[in-house]
């Protein structure tokens, strides 16, 4: 597996946040099934053939008995009115 150096390869700022949403969302997704992945380094995380990334060595990672899930607003105008952030810890 080859190792990229963003300085080498010229990486520019778009593919930098491509690969930053990646990881984020799929340590989202990890933590959807209930999973804590906890040993994110550079190493760790490869660049696929189909330009995606995985994750590799969850030796350090547990298994949570509980799965967290997503919980949608039946107020259709609150969904508008927000912004996607939430701040208040009740959200």
């Amino acid at each position: 597996m080859k190792a990229y150096n963003l300085y080498e390869n010229n990486f520019t700022l778009c593919y930098l946040l491509f690969y930053v949403a990646e990881v984020l969302l799929a340590l989202e997704y990890l933590l959807m099934l209930g999973i804590l992945y906890r040993d994110l380094k550079p190493k760790n995380v490869s660049v696929r053939e189909d330009g995606h990334i995985m994750l590799s060595d969850f030796d350090l990672s547990l298994r949570c008995s509980v799965s967290p899930t997503l919980v949608k607003s039946s107020n259709p105008i609150a969904e508008t009115k927000s912004s996607g952030y939430c701040i208040q810890p009740a959200c």
